[in-house]
């Protein structure tokens, strides 16, 4: 991901939408961008695992809008921070479907 966060940043530099001294600031904030589309995909497959879909995004909806406004505890790695969230979406999607 970093490959290619840079070269969007580079992207932006070159077309002068960017000064060079923002570069590292946009290579990190396209780096995240990246790594929150990438686990918000894997967390909704995941899902349909487990949940029809309309279950699925009520429930994704919800913990995304929890999260932004609760904000919580941050994992140290992005691999651990998807492990435990898949985790806590397979945990309510199970308690989901049992409550049903």
């Amino acid at each position: 991901m970093h490959a290619w966060a840079q070269c969007i940043a580079c992207f932006f530099v070159e077309k002068g939408w960017l000064p060079e001294e923002l570069k590292p600031w946009c290579v990190y904030a396209a780096e995240r961008r990246c790594v929150q589309a990438a686990s918000m995909a894997l967390l909704f497959v995941w899902g349909l695992v487990w949940a029809p879909m309309w279950q699925v995004l009520l429930y994704t909806a919800s913990f995304v809008l929890l999260r932004r406004w609760a904000g919580g505890w941050h994992a140290r790695t992005w691999g651990r921070c998807l492990v435990l969230s898949a985790s806590v979406e397979a945990a309510g999607l199970v308690v989901l479907s049992v409550l049903q």
